[in-house]
């Protein structure tokens, strides 16, 4: 059974500091694997957000990837965008939702560009 609960929330209420979250669930008791994904202010990049999250999440969920080693892997980087660097536990997962989540950009009529500065005023998270 697939039970998923999309969330968007201020990004001050993220984990850490991250634009997009996944959590897996228990669908089997009745709670649902989380995507969450900070309000943007623009529904077109909170939904290319969720998706990314949403094909991340279920590749490691398929591949054994643990959300564990992948917060911890983000939470310890330096920089941006942990999941691109090739030591990421889970890079080949995050860089096929990348591919995805680009796809989606462009059906939309988007630029890459314009779609990132979606995220320009999103005060960083104080962990």
């Amino acid at each position: 059974m697939i039970f998923l609960q999309v969330e968007v929330v201020p990004h001050a209420e993220q984990r850490y500091n991250t634009v997009g979250d996944w959590i897996p669930g228990r669908p089997e008791e009745g709670i649902p694997h989380r995507i969450i994904v900070s309000n943007t202010g623009s529904p077109n990049a909170d939904v290319g957000c969720a998706l990314h999250e949403l094909v991340e999440f279920w590749l490691c969920h398929q591949r054994g990837i643990s959300e564990e080693s992948v917060s911890a892997f983000d939470v310890a980087f330096e920089g941006e965008d942990p999941g691109a660097d090739p030591e990421a536990p889970y890079h080949q997962e995050h860089m096929t939702a990348t591919a995805i989540e680009h796809c989606f950009v462009a059906a939309m009529g988007l630029s890459i560009a314009e779609y990132n500065r979606s995220w320009d005023n999103l005060e960083p998270k104080d962990d």
